[in-house]
């Protein structure tokens, strides 16, 4: 496939992403506008609604400081998907 090609997705299934810090995590999605489905702090999991999908959010003891993630941006919302990032991403900076 060349550079300038891409691949529609369709959906995406059983998705789980480590994260160092639950609660943390959960905030920035939420902030990014994708609501919790299911929350058990007790096993360390988050599920996020995303369209008809649940990706998943893992606690890792393992997983590098701070918080890793993914944010998934449909075609022709480029501009709507960077105003969430950038919404999500401000509190994190205001905090340190």
């Amino acid at each position: 496939m060349s550079d300038d090609e891409s691949y529609e997705l369709l959906g995406f299934d059983n998705v789980l992403l480590p994260v160092g810090d639950l609660a943390e995590a959960v905030g920035f999605y939420e902030r990014a506008g994708f609501p919790v489905a299911y929350r058990l702090d007790e096993a360390g999991i988050a599920l996020l609604k995303v369209g008809v999908e649940t990706p998943g959010l893992l606690r890792d003891s393992h997983a590098a400081s701070g918080m890793q993630g993914l944010l998934l941006i449909g075609r022709g919302e480029a501009e709507a998907g960077l105003g969430l990032l950038q919404g999500a991403i401000a509190p994190l900076r205001a905090e340190r």
